[in-house]
C-alpha cells in the first residue's frame, strides 16, 4: 500500500483475498462444524435400556460380562479388568435407581462375581480379582456401586461390606491426601502407582459417598484430604496433560455442603475440568466418519471416552446448580455428549452387538458402562432443554479496549490524508465492528461453531497478525491485520455483545486516525504487537479451556 493513504482498489482487493483465505483456513482447520444431534429424554432412556439389555445378554453364569467383542470377526477378544467390572456395577445400579427394567437383576448377578473376588486382610476388605496387585480403584468403585444399590433399594444388607471396603481405602490415603494405587498381597505393602490415572478421583468419590451415607463415622476427614489434594494432583504427580478426571467431578458434586468442600482451589479445579470436558466434547462433535473433518480431527472416540465427558460435565452441572453458580455452556456440552451417544449406539439384530458402542469394529464393556452413566446423568438436563450457546463470562471493557487497540496497532497504520478521509475510516471501521458484533451469534450458529471455538480461531489469526507486525514494523494495512481485527470483533461480539465491542472498536479506530506522525515509531509498533500476542494467547487459552 502507498504510504499516506488508506486503501486503493488493488490493495483492497488483495486484503480481501487474504481475509477470505484466512477464513477458509480457520474454517477447515480450527472452527469446524460442531454437530450435536438433538435428543429427547425418552430417546436417551431407550438407549440406556438397549445397553442394559446388552449387559443381560452378554453376561456369563459367573456374573462376568463380555469384556471385548469384535463384531467384524464375530468373536470375543478376551481379557478382563476387575476395576471395569466394578465400574459396570456402578452404571447398572444407577440404572436400577433410575427405574430401568432389569438393571437391578443384571447388576446383582455381577455383584456375585465381585463377592467371589474379595481379599480380606486385617480389618478391611478389598476387591482384588486375580491381579498380582489389588487395585485401589476397584474397591472405590465397588463402594460407590453398593451405595447406589442402597439408594435404589433401601436395602442396608451390604453396609458391613461397604464399610470394610472403606477401611481399605483409608489405608490407601496418605496424610497429604494422595492415594496409593494398589496393595501387593505378596509383600503386604502398598503400591504407589499403576497404569491408571483415575484411582485418586475414584477414591475421593467413594469416600464422599461413605461420608454422606454414614455421617459421623469419620469418613469425612479422608474425603476432605483427598478432595483437597485433587487440585494439586497433576503438578504433584507430574501428570501432563491435565487429567480429564470425571471421577473428581463426581466427588466434588457428592461433597456439596460437607465440611471443607468448595474451597477456592477445588472451585478452580472444577472450572478447569469443565473446560477440559468442554473442549473434548467440542472436538468430538467435529469428528464424523469420512470427509475433511474426519481427516483433520481423526476419530471418532470410543463410547467410554464420550461417556466420561458426559458424566463429568453432568456432575459439574449438579455441582454448579447446588452452589447457585452459572457455568455458561456446561449443560449444552452434556446435551451434546448425550446426542452423540444416542446417535452412535448400534441397533442391529445381532444380540452380541445390539445396544453397544463400537470403535473400529470393537466394543469393550466400559463403552456401555460410561455411556449408560452419562445418559442417565443427562436426563434432567435433557428434560429442561435450555438455550443454545456456550459463551464465556464477558470480558471487562478495559480488556476489550486494550485488545482492540493492540490488534489495530495505530502506530503501524498510515495516517489519513484529510479529515474527510479520517472520518470515513472511523465510520467504516466502526460500522464494520457493529455489523460483525450484531451478526456474531447468528453467524456462529449458522456455521455450527461455539463461541469457545471462535475464540481459538480468533486467537490464531490475531497471533499471526501480531507476529507479522513484530517482524515488519513499517506502515501498512495488510489483509492479515484486517483479518485479525475482524476475528477479534467476531469473538468479542459473541461473548460481549454489540455495545462494548463497538465502543472498543471505535476507540481503537479513533486512535488510528489521530495518532500523530511523531508517535508512529517502530518501538511503539512492537510494543502494541507484543500486547496483541498476549491477547492472542489469552483468547486461545480461554477458548481451549472454555466450556
Amino acid at each position: 500500500m502507498r504510504e499516506g493513504g488508506f486503501g486503493f482498489a488493488g490493495e483492497a482487493s488483495r486484503a480481501l483475498m487474504v481475509i477470505a483465505l484466512i477464513a477458509v483456513v480457520m474454517r477447515a482447520g480450527v472452527a469446524l462444524p460442531e454437530q450435536c444431534p438433538d435428543v429427547e429424554p425418552d430417546e436417551a432412556r431407550e438407549t440406556v435400556e438397549r445397553a442394559t439389555e446388552w449387559f443381560e445378554r452378554n453376561q456369563a453364569d459367573n456374573g462376568q460380562w463380555t469384556y471385548r467383542f469384535d463384531r467384524d470377526e464375530d468373536r470375543e477378544l478376551g481379557g478382563y479388568e476387575i476395576v471395569r467390572h466394578a465400574g459396570v456395577l456402578v452404571a447398572l445400579y444407577q440404572a436400577a435407581n433410575a427405574g430401568v427394567p432389569g438393571a437391578l437383576e443384571v447388576a446383582d448377578r455381577g455383584f456375585v462375581y465381585a463377592a467371589g473376588n474379595l481379599v480380606q486382610h486385617d480389618d478391611w476388605t478389598a476387591l482384588g480379582g486375580d491381579a498380582s496387585v489389588v487395585p485401589t480403584g476397584a474397591s472405590a468403585l465397588l463402594v460407590a456401586a453398593l451405595v447406589e444399590r442402597r439408594l435404589a433399594t433401601g436395602d442396608a444388607g451390604s453396609d458391613d461390606l461397604t464399610r470394610s471396603l472403606g477401611r481399605f481405602l483409608l489405608e490407601q490415603v496418605e496424610p497429604s491426601g494422595a492415594v496409593l494405587a494398589g496393595w501387593d498381597p505378596a509383600t503386604g505393602a502398598a503400591v504407589p502407582d499403576e497404569y491408571s490415572v483415575f484411582f485418586t478421583g475414584e477414591t475421593a468419590w467413594a469416600l464422599a459417598r461413605l461420608e454422606r451415607t454414614y455421617p459421623g463415622e469419620g469418613w469425612g476427614d479422608a474425603a476432605r484430604r483427598v478432595t483437597d489434594y485433587l487440585p494439586a494432583r497433576d503438578d504433584a504427580e507430574d501428570r501432563f496433560p491435565p487429567t480429564s478426571d470425571h471421577w473428581a467431578a463426581y466427588a466434588y458434586a457428592e461433597r456439596v455442603g460437607a465440611p471443607g468442600a468448595g474451597s477456592d482451589a477445588q472451585d478452580a479445579h472444577a472450572r478447569r475440568l469443565a473446560g477440559i470436558f468442554g473442549v473434548q466434547v467440542r472436538v468430538e462433535s467435529q469428528r464424523w466418519a469420512g470427509g475433511w473433518a474426519g481427516l483433520v480431527r481423526r476419530g471418532p472416540a470410543s463410547g467410554s471416552g464420550v461417556g466420561t465427558l458426559g458424566e463429568g460435565a453432568a456432575a459439574l452441572s449438579r455441582l454448579a446448580g447446588a452452589e447457585g453458580e452459572d457455568v455458561p455452556g456446561l449443560d449444552e456440552r452434556v446435551r451434546c455428549a448425550a446426542g452423540i451417544l444416542v446417535a452412535r449406539q448400534t441397533t442391529t439384530s445381532d444380540p452380541d452387538a445390539n445396544g453397544a458402542w463400537f470403535t473400529g469394529g470393537v466394543t469393550r464393556m466400559d463403552d456401555q458402562q460410561h455411556a449408560v452413566s452419562a445418559l442417565l446423568a443427562a436426563e434432567p438436563i435433557l428434560a429442561t432443554g435450555g438455550p443454545e450457546g456456550g459463551g464465556a463470562d464477558p470480558h471487562g471493557l478495559l480488556w476489550l479496549l486494550i485488545a482492540f487497540v493492540a490488534v489495530t496497532n495505530p502506530a503501524r497504520l498510515p495516517p489519513a490524508r484529510s479529515r474527510i478521509g479520517a472520518g470515513l475510516v472511523v465510520a467504516l471501521v466502526t460500522g464494520a465492528a457493529i455489523v460483525v458484533a450484531l451478526l456474531a451469534t447468528p453467524l456462529l450458529d449458522a456455521l455450527d461453531v461455539s463461541p469457545a471455538s471462535a475464540r481459538v480461531a480468533a486467537g490464531a489469526v490475531v497471533g499471526a497478525a501480531a507476529v507479522t507486525a513484530l517482524v515488519r514494523v513499517q506502515p501498512a494495512l495488510d489483509g492479515l491485520a484486517a483479518a485479525g481485527w475482524l476475528a477479534l470483533a467476531l469473538a468479542a461480539g459473541a461473548d460481549d455483545g454489540i455495545a462494548r465491542t463497538a465502543l472498543a472498536a471505535l476507540v481503537a479506530t479513533l486512535l488510528a486516525v489521530v495518532v500523530p506522525l511523531s508517535w508512529r515509531r517502530p518501538w511503539l509498533v512492537r510494543v502494541l504487537a507484543a500486547i496483541a500476542v498476549l491477547v492472542a494467547v489469552d483468547l486461545i487459552v480461554d477458548g481451549v479451556l472454555g466450556v
